[in-house]
């Protein structure tokens, strides 16, 4: 920290007014909790056990009560958390568990036994289904609006009613009309990723504006149905060299992202794409393969780059790289072995340096003899 020291002043005196500022802060919330760090607080209330955490938290996910890295709770976990501390605080209290698991360590040390564990627990869970019982018609409804709010999508541009995540008994899930079977609108499900609605209206076909968030990429805004115009520069990368249909941003079941030609089943063409990172197509085609040319920016970096994997291109870069790195190398091997040489001659030299010596000191022998 830099001191000023000021300059006296006397009572009265003008001074010059260089700044005037005012700072306003706010109490900023408390950070999410992580896997990790709700973990960390479920040993602290001792919740649960080593092996138990993880489902516990698994079926937070599992039963869509949470998204996200960091624990982010949706519409109907919320709903479930309220209903039960309004109507049945004491399923809430951490105390109630921390309570089954001390008498469970007990039951093991033989401080108590079985039976007067099962009948408390007993007496207990039932004064709970005894409450929950009785309003189970208000947890109900709350719980389904919640559901609703969780999956709602936005409102149909053919009759007006709501769009909603429909999720089939056996199959994927998708967006359709609250109006069925009178209004059949339907729409795919971005695979994969997190959809949020937005409120805004596809000023092209005006279908719902949506957040997709993928895992490893920036989230995108975008029109809810995949046919609208508005989305072909996003999801068309060029022409198929082989029917020269479009080559479209498809996803995979596991969420990989690749692209595949428009003309599937009768055109199977398909080329990787990178999973991180974002990339974008120039319009230019390869001039060995005839695949398009991507422009792709990931850790910082850019670079233009063929879709084909296999292009002769690339292996014609990948053995000039090869040739360049192995160069410094032979260069150095080859001063290593000049080396060697260098220093094996060294003892040759002296070894002859000390045949001359061993036959002058023989000769003096004789003379003197």
């Amino acid at each position: 920290m830099n001191e000023i020291d000021l300059p006296e002043l006397v009572v009265g005196e003008d001074v010059a007014l260089n700044e005037v500022s005012s700072d306003k802060k706010m109490t900023q919330p408390p950070a999410r909790y992580s896997q990790g760090s709700l973990i960390q607080e479920m040993e602290r209330l001792a919740l649960g056990t080593k092996s138990t955490r993880h489902d516990i938290i698994q079926k937070l996910y599992d039963r869509k009560y949470v998204e996200g890295n960091d624990l982010i709770p949706t519409a109907s976990g919320v709903a479930v958390a309220e209903a039960l501390i309004k109507h049945a605080q004491i399923v809430t209290d951490p105390k109630m568990t921390a309570h089954l698991e001390k008498d469970m360590d007990n039951i093991a040390t033989g401080k108590t036994t079985l039976d007067e564990v099962v009948e408390e627990s007993q007496d207990m869970l039932s004064d709970i289904l005894e409450t929950m019982e009785k309003h189970r018609q208000q947890i109900g409804e709350e719980i389904r609006k919640a559901i609703e709010a969780q999956h709602y999508m936005g409102k149909c541009p053919d009759c007006g009613a709501d769009l909603k995540v429909i999720r089939a008994k056996f199959g994927k899930p998708f967006v359709g009309c609250s109006n069925y079977p009178e209004c059949k609108r339907i729409y795919q499900y971005p695979p994969s990723a997190l959809v949020q609605p937005t409120g805004e209206v596809c000023e092209t076909c005006r279908s719902p504006m949506v957040r997709v968030v993928r895992r490893g990429q920036p989230p995108q805004v975008h029109c809810l149905d995949p046919a609208c115009e508005s989305n072909r520069e996003r999801t068309t990368a060029g022409a198929c060299p082989k029917c020269g249909k479009d080559l479209r941003v498809l996803y995979s079941r596991a969420g990989k992202r690749f692209l595949g030609c428009a003309g599937y089943p009768d055109c199977k063409q398909t080329y990787p794409l990178p999973q991180f990172g974002k990339f974008s197509a120039t319009g230019d085609k390869c001039e060995q393969c005839g695949a398009p040319v991507l422009q792709i920016w990931m850790r910082g970096q850019s670079w233009r780059s063929c879709a084909d994997m296999d292009c002769p291109s690339k292996g014609k870069d990948k053995k000039e790289g090869a040739k360049a790195k192995a160069a410094p190398k032979k260069k150095a091997a080859g001063t290593k072995t000049a080396a060697k040489k260098t220093a094996a001659k060294k003892p040759a030299a002296k070894k002859t340096a000390k045949k001359p010596a061993a036959k002058k000191a023989t000769e003096t022998t004789v003379a003197a003899e």
